[in-house]
Order: C-alpha cells, then sequence, then structure tokens
C-alpha cells in the first residue's frame, strides 16, 4: 500500500505558496495535466518568467480569503500556516486541502523513508541516504532538506528508496501519507509560534506513524517513552534503536558493535562502531 494517488488531469489546482516546494508542486501538477493557479504572498518570484510561461496563472503581492472559484483541489506549501485565510476559505467550500508532501507521495513510485525530529533530521537523512546508495541501491534524498520530493516524481521507479527530512510543517497537512519507514528521532518544543502549544506539536509529529500498516517499520529512540506510546498507537511493527545495553528488542550497541538483537535469538553483529565516520557518540 502507498499514499492514495491524486489524479489531477483536467482538473484546476491552486498553489499556495511559491517557495521550492510550491514551485515543484506547480510544475509537478502541469506534468500530470493538470491546470495551475500559484499563490504567494511576494511580489514576484525568481521562477516567474518560466512559469508563466509554461501557462501557470500567478496571483503574487498579498494572500487572497479564497482562491478561485474554479479550484478543485489547493495544495499547500510547508511554509504557510495550514489556517491561512484562503484555505480557510476552500475548506468551506468543500475543497480539498492537502501539503505539497501529500501531493509528491501519492506519484512517487518508490518506498519512503520518512524522517523526523526535533533536532537532527537533516544529518540522519543524509546518512541514511549515503548507506543506502552505499548499498548500491537507487535512493533520493530530499523533502524538507534540498529537493522537495515533487521534484523527484518523474526519477522515481518501483527499486527507489525516497528517504524524505519530513517537518511537522509538512505532517499537519498529510491525510494518508503513507511511509514505509517512519523515523521519530527524538522530540523536545518547537516551532510553538506555528503549532501553538507543545501538545499540538506533538501531535503533529505523531502522525509520521498514522497511515501505517502491518508491513510497515515504525523506528523509535530506546529511551524516549513519549515516541513509543505513539509509535504503539499506529499498526507498523517497531524497532527500537538505542547507544546502551536498555535495548532487549531492536538496534543497540555492545562491546563497540552495533548489533541487531530479537528475543529468542542470539545477537547479530552488524557493523563496528569504529567503522561508523561521524564525530561524537551522540551521532550514532
Amino acid at each position: 500500500m502507498t499514499t492514495p494517488r491524486y489524479d489531477v488531469f483536467g482538473r484546476h489546482v491552486a498553489i499556495v505558496g511559491g517557495g521550492r516546494s510550491g514551485v515543484a508542486a506547480s510544475r509537478l501538477v502541469q506534468a500530470h495535466g493538470g491546470r495551475v493557479t500559484l499563490i504567494d504572498a511576494k511580489a514576484d518570484l525568481a521562477e516567474r518568467a518560466e512559469l508563466e510561461a509554461a501557462g501557470v496563472d500567478l496571483l503574487l503581492g498579498a494572500m487572497p480569503d479564497d482562491l478561485p472559484a474554479t479550484t478543485d483541489l489547493a495544495i499547500v506549501s510547508p511554509g504557510v500556516p495550514a489556517d491561512a485565510a484562503p484555505l480557510r476559505g476552500a475548506r468551506a467550500r468543500g475543497v480539498t486541502v492537502i501539503g505539497e508532501l501529500e501531493f509528491a507521495a501519492s506519484l512517487v513510485r518508490g518506498r519512503i523513508i520518512a524522517i523526523t525530529g526535533s533536532k537532527g533530521k537533516s544529518t540522519t537523512t543524509t546518512l541514511v541516504g549515503r548507506m543506502i546508495a552505499g548499498s548500491g541501491r537507487h535512493v533520493l534524498v530530499g523533502g524538507n532538506i534540498g529537493v522537495p520530493l515533487s521534484a523527484q516524481v518523474e526519477l522515481s521507479g518501483v527499486d527507489t528508496w525516497h528517504v524524505v527530512e519530513t517537518s511537522s510543517f509538512q505532517l499537519e497537512t498529510i491525510v494518508a501519507f503513507h511511509p514505509h519507514i517512519a523515523v521519530w528521532l527524538n522530540f523536545s518544543p518547537d516551532h510553538l509560534d506555528r503549532h501553538g502549544t507543545e501538545a499540538v506539536y506533538e501531535r503533529v509529529k505523531a502522525r509520521i506513524f498514522e497511515h501505517q500498516t502491518p508491513e510497515d517499520w515504525a523506528i523509535v529512540p530506546s529511551r524516549d517513552d513519549r515516541i513509543a506510546r505513539h509509535a504503539a498507537t499506529g499498526r507498523a511493527r517497531i524497532l527500537q534503536v538505542g547507544i546502551d545495553d536498555q535495548v532487549a528488542e531492536g538496534v543497540a550497541i555492545a562491546d563497540g558493535v552495533i548489533e541487531r538483537r530479537q528475543a529468542g535469538k542470539p545477537a547479530q553483529p552488524l557493523v563496528p562502531v569504529s567503522a561508523v565516520q561521524v564525530i561524537g557518540r551522540h551521532m550514532l
């Protein structure tokens, strides 16, 4: 199972937010036969000439109170709050509102590894991408880091692994986003100017597990009961990771070796810690 596909052929799609994600989503919608109106509060965009030449309608300079009356679907960039005025108006009229991550994930052919956390997302996403590349598999790294997922869809094949840094801004607008592997690294209060309270921020982060199935994996830190509780409410298989002997079942370190532990089986050595070229034990 993957994220259900959004068919935009012949439909009018309003994209709210003209940053990297919004521009990439505009190109993707057009590639799949949709008509695009791109809305941004900025007076101009670096890609303006290109977008206009491609037939994208631009509404720039201020956020309107509503989207064009003919809008069939709204796609919001992560930099735009989910309760922005035009999105409220669209929802009131029954228009479906999704995030750029949700839309792109519905069109990729490969599997997704989504990585979130309050700290360390970019580093972990980069390292996971390099490990997969080192194994000889086709991997594309992006999301909240570097290249938006929308810009990777046309490069995606059935054997592709998409390693996607996933922010709370992206998770708040998912509908059926379904990563095969969901990683929640850690939690501390952040982005409260956007989410309002720590509790709301936590709930948004936890959405990374929301649509997983028993065939998927949820990877969580061994010493964080809060994250473990959220993972347990989902349906995915749970794998704990830690750097001490507290991990009964999962991945841990013992005697200088990273090992896989499974109940009723001898520990399986994976790689010596000395082979992992990172600075500081906290990076393991």
